[in-house]
Order: C-alpha cells, then structure tokens, then sequence
C-alpha cells in the first residue's frame, strides 16, 4: 500500500504478514510520533483513506491530512534542502543506496527550525495556511518518521527489501534519527519555555521592586510635606516651642509610629 492509500495521522496501523523485529520497531515509531503529533490524544483506528471521510470523523481538515501525506512522503527531498540551504551539507553528510534514495549520515537535530520550515512552506502541494500554523519543527519530523517508517513496513510486506539487509537497516536508521531529532526539538522548545517563562518571571519582579521602590518613595515624599506644613503652622502658633515638642505634636496628630528623633531629623532637613 502506497503512502497515499493510507493516512498517516489516523490510519489503522498496518498488520504485517511476519513479526520481524523490524516491522514491529517501525510500528512502534510511527505510534510514538503519532502521540508527539497529538500529545496522546488521537485515534488511528480508522479505515476510510479518503481525507473528506477522515475529517468528517476527526474534524482534522482534509487540506490538512493531504498536507500532512505529501510532508510524511517528501522527507528526503525537504531534508536535503534544509540541509543545503543550512550550509551544513558537503556531500558526505548523504549516502545514497542503489535506488537513489539519500539516507542522513548526521543528526537532524542540527537543522535550523526557522529554515526547516521554510523549506517545508516551499513544497508543492504543503500549501494550506492552516497547517503550516499547525506545524512545528518537532511535529514536520515527527510526520518525516512516519513517512520513513510505513515505507520501510511496506517494502517488507511487498518484498522489495528483505526485512534483515544494510538497506533495511539504514531505512530504519532515517526513522530513528527523525523521531530522535522530533523529541530533540520538543525538548528544545519546553527548556525555551522554562527560560522565557524565568526570565519574565525575573523582569517582572524587578520591574515590580522598581514601582515598588517608586511608590514608596512617593508616599514618603508626600508625608515629609505634611509634616512639613505641619511643623511650619506650629512653628507659627508657638514660637517658643523646641522642635523636639513639635516632633512630638505630629507625632500625636498624625499617630505615626516614627520616632520623635526621625520627625524631628525630617522637619529640621527640609526647613526653610
């Protein structure tokens, strides 16, 4: 079966002919990347490969699982790319085996996720806005796993390749680094989360001690003024009196629990 007679979002998983070690280790990357896809929640049991039958059941747009098919079939093509325009690619960082296909040689973890991407939006055919919205960089690798690995099920069922050959065992590499890379990137994205999330958290609360620091200062500011005011009336009603006795009249009215000494400090700096 074609990757296009299956969907590789929802698709009933393939039963395979023979356990062979490789078609079970295939089945389960596709179901760990169908959960990074999903966080867990998704339903693969489904039979109809017609994408309207598969929205109608999902609410995942058909535009979506066409999108998704095309990214799941064209890993190598979009790898290759992003690879190239990176700069990382020499030509040893590819091999290709006696049916053309190019396998990585390195991680896929180094790939930029702004130019992986791009690359990605530049396909033929992944041109709904929706779902590149939809798609990050952990979930296109995840999608590329798939690909690889329903391919390399299939070239085993239909005896194209031998389920114990280098060929099949460099297939099944390509699925590994995809899904190793996909959690590489989930990773990435959750500590960029924690540090922006703690960088904030420390902005704010130094912007918060900065107004609160401000704030402060303003209502000092404002109660040095009143007892200001309020030292120069009585200085004006009892001009016999010591400034210690009227410290200790605004420190009556005003019931501060500030000493007497400090009112006193304060009206005697700020007297005219």
């Amino acid at each position: 079966m074609k990757i296009e007679d299956w969907c590789p979002l929802f698709s009933a998983l393939p039963v395979c002919k023979e356990r062979d070690g490789i078609t079970e280790r295939c089945i389960t990357i596709i179901t760990d990347a169908r959960n990074l896809v999903f966080g867990g929640e998704y339903d693969w049991e489904l039979k109809s490969f017609d994408p309207d039958g598969i929205e109608a059941r999902t609410d995942f747009r058909s535009a979506w699982i066409e999108s998704a098919r095309l990214l799941c079939d064209d890993s190598g093509a979009i790898l290759f790319a992003a690879q190239h325009w990176q700069g990382y690619i020499q030509g040893e960082a590819w091999t290709r085996d006696r049916h053309e296909k190019p396998h990585l040689t390195y991680d896929v973890d180094q790939i930029s996720e702004d130019i992986l991407l791009s690359v990605i939006e530049q396909r033929d055919g992944i041109d709904d806005q929706g779902f590149l919205d939809y798609l990050t960089p952990e979930k296109a690798l995840a999608l590329m796993a798939i690909g690889e690995a329903w391919n390399l099920i299939t070239e085993i069922e239909d005896g194209e390749e031998p389920a114990e050959s280098q060929q099949t065992a460099m297939y099944l590499l390509d699925a590994e680094k995809l899904l190793k890379a996909a959690h590489a990137f989930t990773s990435k994205r959750l500590q960029r989360a924690i540090e922006e999330g703690s960088s904030k958290k420390r902005r704010d609360t130094a912007e918060g001690g900065k107004k609160s620091g401000e704030s402060k200062q303003r209502v000092t500011t404002q109660r040095n003024k009143e007892w200001n005011d309020m030292a120069s009336s009585l200085r004006d009603r009892y001009p016999k009196w010591s400034e210690e006795q009227i410290a200790e009249r605004i420190k009556k009215e005003t019931k501060t629990e500030k000493s007497g000494s400090t009112i006193r400090e304060i009206i005697r700096t700020q007297k005219v």
